[in-house]
């Protein structure tokens, strides 16, 4: 059962109200963003914090949820931003339906990839007191651009129950040794870099060897011309291709079929599926470069070499010049011949990853990292030493639902997205416990984001 946290006086304006975090992010888009935003919701709630979670759409038609008639208003005197600052950065309030206050204090939780972070975030400086960057690599680039403190914060990263599935159910085969990359096309090919790591195993393994390659790819479909190029160059190293949408549970159990995860990226801002491998005690190839060097270290894992080449052309978001990695493909085809070959050394190499990245990401050490953060930020606001802040956009004329000054169209907007249905439940439901101020910004939160509702240290 969920517990309030205590309520204390605010130190902004001496009100009194339950001292936790609002966060607003895209917690019902399926992306790795989402996937970060419920980790930092998660470890918050474990380190006793409560949270106001509020989602920020992506695509207004990809809504799953029936957003608030109403306004909401943050909750708590600290607000986390977990939004990307290229993706209508300004506009997040309103399209969250959340009205910002003037006396918060707010914090972005920004990732990218690169060594310098694109010069155009600056200008979102004034509209954020701080940046929490996931790594020491994130933190570097957006010091190198954002005139505001960045602060480097390590999440929380902690695996739901890992399925165990035969190969077969897998469409994989039982009796090889089996390495495996997972990608989402989406996520920039020429970074994810997939072709290198066929290059890699063909080098490595001439075709007498028990041994195979698969590569999950998501959304395929949506980079044709890139797809057919991957899928050219697998079919000629013998390498497997899956390109179906898989649910958690589904992708978990592939990983956990694989004796081997490979990636040999040109740059990561963090690495979740090298962190998620080595979580399940996979040994993991990856380039020794860029933000998994927040975890991965030549005692838990294969890095291989690399030289910094720049970018040849234009490849959105990455500018033309910019600098990331080219890994060696002869070395990374060595260390799959040595994982191949030493499968006693390769699984304790594993091991002692999955028990270090055990501590380090665990949902209590993430949640301590921010629970002190967030200590000397309520510090900041006491001693009145906070900076006024650029106001964010408050016109919420383009988001579905809300702030039309008729009621009638309000119900209109709002029953086109979501259907006459649920919006006279809404209706219903609102004007029967005609809920106002605190209590009821709380039964929204639980209502709309659902699954990203209100998290609290006991459930």
């Amino acid at each position: 059962m969920a517990t309030e946290t205590s309520e204390r006086q605010s130190p902004v304006n001496g009100s009194t109200r339950p001292r936790g975090v609002n966060i607003l992010a895209p917690f019902n888009y399926p992306s790795g963003l989402s996937e970060s935003a419920h980790s930092v919701a998660h470890s918050l709630a474990v380190a006793g914090i409560q949270t106001l979670c509020c989602d920020v759409p992506v695509e207004q038609r990809t809504e799953e949820l029936p957003r608030p008639l109403h306004p909401l208003r943050e909750l708590h005197d600290v607000t986390l931003l977990h939004v990307q600052p290229n993706l209508n950065f300004e506009a997040c309030y309103a399209r969250a339906g959340m009205i910002p206050r003037t006396d918060v204090y707010r914090a972005g939780i920004w990732y990218w990839e690169l060594e310098s972070a694109p010069p155009e975030w600056a200008q979102y400086a004034d509209l954020i007191h701080e940046v929490w960057a996931p790594t020491e690599f994130i933190a570097r680039a957006l010091e190198r651009v954002v005139p505001t403190p960045i602060i480097p914060l390590l999440p929380g990263l902690k695996l739901r129950s890992i399925p165990s599935r035969p190969r077969s159910q897998l469409g994989l085969p039982e009796d090889r040794f089996l390495f495996l990359f997972v990608f989402a096309m989406s996520s920039i090919v020429e970074r994810k870099n997939p072709l290198a790591v066929i290059e890699a195993f063909a080098r490595a393994f001439r075709g007498s060897e028990r041994v195979a390659l698969a590569i999950k790819v998501l959304r395929g479909d949506a980079h044709p011309t890139a797809f057919r190029q991957l899928v050219r160059a697998a079919k000629k190293a013998g390498v497997i291709i899956i390109d179906q949408v898989m649910s958690r549970e589904e992708s978990y159990a592939l990983m956990n079929a694989c004796d081997c995860y490979v990636s040999l990226h040109r740059a990561e801002g963090l690495g979740l599926t090298m962190a998620e491998a080595m979580l399940m005690g996979k040994p993991v190839i990856a380039t020794g470069y860029s933000g998994n060097l927040s975890f991965m270290t030549p005692s838990n894992s294969l890095l291989v070499d690399y030289r910094l080449v720049p970018i040849r052309t234009f490849t959105p978001p990455y500018s033309k010049g910019s600098l990331w990695a080219e890994p060696s493909v002869e070395h990374a085809a060595r260390c799959m011949q040595w994982a191949y070959s030493h499968r006693h050394e390769a699984r304790a190499l594993g091991a002692r990853a999955q028990s270090e990245l055990r501590s380090l990401f665990s949902p209590e050490a993430a949640g301590q990292r921010m629970s002190d953060r967030l200590q000397h930020i309520h510090e900041l606001i006491a001693s009145d030493r906070v900076r006024r802040l650029r106001p964010f956009e408050a016109d919420f004329s383009g988001t579905p639902g809300l702030h039309s000054t008729n009621l009638l169209t309000r119900i209109r907007i709002h029953a086109k997205f979501h259907g006459l249905a649920a919006t006279a439940r809404r209706i219903l439901e609102e004007g029967r416990r005609k809920l106002t101020g605190q209590a009821r910004c709380t039964r929204i939160d639980r209502l709309v984001n659902r699954p990203a509702m209100q998290h609290t240290a006991a459930q």
